[in-house]
């Protein structure tokens, strides 16, 4: 009987087990099913551009651009991209705007500094460069990289975006954000953008990049926000720039303020040839993360990583990938164009020009653990599975116990075993000689 309970209580927990694992699987289910074919794929039909080809459950892009395999097409003879250890990728011909090799291109992770060019992206068609601003405490304050900004002093626009990209200066970001009406009106600013690019994985929920609470990109969405950039000469012109003064703290009237030199942090940008920007980022919970782009030969490359152990390092290699075999590489998808619907069951986005206007008001975002209303029912789902595991092994462990209790019980029945008795009465002992040795007689 005991070892049927045992066996049973096992069973249970198998089974509290496997049900574990399809509850906390079932919202990567509802992001997108994984790919199911091989690294390799036709590139001929599978365009996204094919309206034949595109379905309402495809992803942005075209419907190879799933799942968290690299995915690429190579006529034979052709290597592979180098194995990093990115999370999710995309290498994207920024011209054609063909992605040409890419790992889990829609992964939402967390986007760090990376965002900023989201932000800059929101902000720079709205500020004037020359409009100066008083930086505050909350501005100097602010945790992460900082510029240097110090609170009453006094930062023209061109300024903090220069600090926003040579220092990726969070003060920078949230000096710019007030200067527009405010964080919050910001971040409604560039969840509305990234609608209208169609960067449907991004939510942004500061200005900065940081590691908060529900702000998601993805590798994707950061390649479409990098060739937005290309296209704009104000932001690439910052993104490029390797060293710039930038003023120091304030002095009393009459006197010459303070200036100090701003170097770029971006090694992608120092190191490599033909390198053009745009940002990199790094977080300790989202790791290294990078928008990069270069041109060589008249050709330019967008690659983006999250995720990564190593970021620009990464992004090199990748990026001579492109220029060794990229002209040879098909398409496996592609970067769609700002506010062209990619399915015909996608829901209007907001459009907003790029030039001043009232802000609107903030889209519906994409959340982190799947879409809909499903996910109460999963975290439901999931606690009642926790409740019954805890339950079974507190069964097991009471009859674990019972059983023990029952065995002692036995051996106070039976009781200790006596000594066995002496075969024969001892004999007499030898009289003790209490006066000692004796003396020989003479």
């Amino acid at each position: 009987m005991s070892g049927i309970l045992v066996r049973g209580g096992r069973a249970a927990l198998a089974a509290v087990a496997a049900c574990s694992l399809g509850l906390l699987a079932a919202p990567v289910a509802e992001a997108g099913a994984p790919v199911a074919a091989g690294h390799t794929a036709g590139h001929a039909s599978a365009r996204a551009s094919d309206p034949a080809s595109v379905k309402a459950s495809d992803p942005v892009g075209g419907p190879l651009l799933k799942g968290g395999r690299v995915v690429v097409d190579l006529p034979a003879g052709v290597p592979r991209p180098p194995k990093i250890t990115a999370k999710a990728y995309v290498v994207a011909d920024a011209d054609t705007g063909e992605v040409l090799a890419t790992k889990a291109p829609h992964k939402r992770l967390r986007p760090a500094s990376t965002l900023k060019t989201l932000t800059a992206l929101t902000l720079q068609p709205k500020l004037a460069p020359q409009t100066v601003y008083t930086a505050s405490a909350d501005d100097a304050n602010i945790e992460g990289s900082k510029a240097g900004m110090v609170p009453g002093g006094t930062y023209t626009v061109e300024q903090m975006f220069q600090a926003l990209f040579l220092a990726s200066g969070n003060d920078a970001a949230h000096g710019l954000a007030t200067l527009n009406g405010g964080v919050a009106q910001t971040v409604a600013e560039m969840n509305a953008l990234a609608d209208h690019l169609q960067a449907l994985d991004t939510h942004a929920v500061s200005p900065e990049g940081l590691d908060e609470d529900g702000q998601v990109s993805s590798a994707y969405d950061l390649a479409l926000f990098g060739r937005a950039a290309l296209a704009n000469p104000a932001i690439m012109g910052y993104a490029q720039t390797v060293s710039t003064p930038f003023p120091g703290k304030m002095v009393k009237k009459g006197k010459r303020r303070p200036t100090f030199e701003l170097w770029s942090h971006q090694k992608y940008v120092l190191n490599y040839d033909g390198a053009l920007g745009i940002k990199n980022g790094w977080t300790t919970l989202a790791r290294n993360t990078i928008i990069a782009a270069a041109e060589r030969g008249g050709r330019t490359v967008i690659v983006t990583l999250l995720g990564a152990a190593q970021g620009w390092q990464e992004a090199v290699q990748l990026s001579d990938w492109y220029f060794r075999h990229g002209a040879a590489a098909h398409a496996v998808g592609e970067l769609v164009e700002p506010g062209a619907p990619a399915v015909e069951a996608a829901a209007p986005s907001v459009a907003p020009t790029l030039a001043p206007a009232p802000a609107p008001a903030p889209a519906a975002r994409a959340q982190v653990t799947g879409s809909g209303s499903g996910w109460l029912g999963t975290v439901l789902g999931v606690l009642a599975v926790l409740w019954a595991t805890v339950a079974g092994l507190r069964l097991r462990v009471l009859y674990r116990r019972r059983q023990r209790r029952r065995r002692l019980a036995q051996q106070r029945v039976v009781g200790p075993p006596r000594r066995p008795a002496p075969t024969s009465a001892p004999g007499p002992r030898p009289a003790r000689d209490v006066a000692g040795p004796r003396l020989p007689v003479r």
